[in-house]
């Protein structure tokens, strides 16, 4: 029995581990691009930014919902993160989290040291 392993326990960690390198390619990817964004935005006002701006924050979340998911997923001592309000509420939380993260670096860069 020791050296059995349960293969659905393999693949939901396999699951994880893709999950979180998603997670990390996002946030190297997403972040800086997000903080361009706002900062050219908040530059120049262009209005056509508005929706690349929330679809950044959007993906950056998700990704991170969906690494917060599998990761419940993958340990036998945390609850299942269950139904869509859940995940709704935990979505919205890290959007606001991010922009409001996005936006105080993009005001720091807007001050004259």
């Amino acid at each position: 029995m020791e050296g059995q392993t349960d293969p659905h326990k393999e693949a939901i960690d396999a699951a994880t581990d893709l999950s979180m390198l998603r997670l990390f390619e996002t946030y190297l990817e997403g972040c800086p691009q997000l903080i361009l964004q706002l900062y050219v935005f908040l530059e120049r006002g262009q209005a056509n930014l508005n929706a690349v701006i929330m679809i950044s924050c959007c993906a950056i979340s998700w990704s991170t919902l969906d690494y917060q998911v599998s990761l419940r997923k993958s340990l036998p001592d945390k609850n299942l993160i269950g139904g869509l309000c859940p995940k709704l509420t935990y979505l919205f939380y890290k959007l606001f989290t991010l922009l409001s993260w996005a936006l105080s670096v993009v005001l720091l860069l807007f001050m004259d040291v």
